[in-house]
C-alpha cells in the first residue's frame, strides 16, 4: 500500500467522522428547538392561542407530523452515513 492510498483512507476516515459530527449537531439542535417550543407552549399557552388566532393545536399536530416525518428520513439518512 502506498501513502497515497493511506492517506486516501484517514481522509475518507476524517470526512466521515466529520459528517456524522454535523448529523448530531442538527439533530440535537432540532431536538432542542421541539422542546423548546412544547415548554414554551404549556407555561404560555394562552400567549401562543392569540398568535394563532385559536389554531394553536392546529398547529402543534402540523409540527409534530412534520418534525416526526423529518426524523425518521434522518434516522434512515444517518444509518446510510454510518455505513
Amino acid at each position: 500500500m502506498s501513502h497515497q492510498d493511506d492517506f486516501q483512507k484517514e481522509f475518507a476516515f476524517e470526512s466521515l467522522k466529520s459528517d456524522q459530527l454535523r448529523v448530531t449537531i442538527l439533530i440535537y439542535a432540532i431536538v432542542s428547538c421541539l422542546l423548546l417550543v412544547v415548554v414554551l407552549a404549556t407555561v404560555f399557552f394562552d400567549e401562543f392561542q392569540a398568535a394563532f388566532h385559536g389554531n394553536f393545536k392546529a398547529f402543534l399536530v402540523a409540527v409534530a407530523i412534520v418534525f416526526g416525518k423529518e426524523n425518521s428520513r434522518g434516522s434512515r439518512t444517518l444509518s446510510r452515513v454510518a455505513v
